[in-house]
């Protein structure tokens, strides 16, 4: 039997909830990915790279915050990695996660 990760995630920062749903979190890697050169130029700080991403969310009708985008970025990268580090050890059943190939295309 394979492990499968949930499909939704609800994250709780500064008091607020915000209920990830799959279409989000897809629309927030696509978004980061667009903008990761921003990211690692040092341009513009980490800060208002996020913000920016937070506006686009905005604009496409998600109601979330820099902070939120960057949490969950963070959560979204752990979870690759955990499952990464798990299926490369010879004798674990493969884990699957709904969001490891869009994810493994950001660096």
């Amino acid at each position: 039997m394979r492990d499968f990760i949930p499909l939704v995630t609800i994250h709780i920062f500064a008091g607020s909830l915000y209920r990830w749903t799959d279409t989000c979190v897809i629309f927030l890697l696509r978004t980061y990915q667009e903008m990761e050169k921003k990211f690692t130029s040092g341009k513009i700080s980490h800060k208002k790279c996020w913000e920016q991403i937070a506006k686009i969310m905005k604009d496409k009708g998600y109601n979330i915050t820099g902070p939120q985008c960057s949490s969950k970025l963070k959560s979204l990268k752990k979870t690759y990695k955990s499952i990464k580090d798990h299926n490369v050890k010879s004798g674990n059943e493969r884990r699957t996660w709904q969001h490891y190939e869009a994810r493994n295309n950001i660096s």
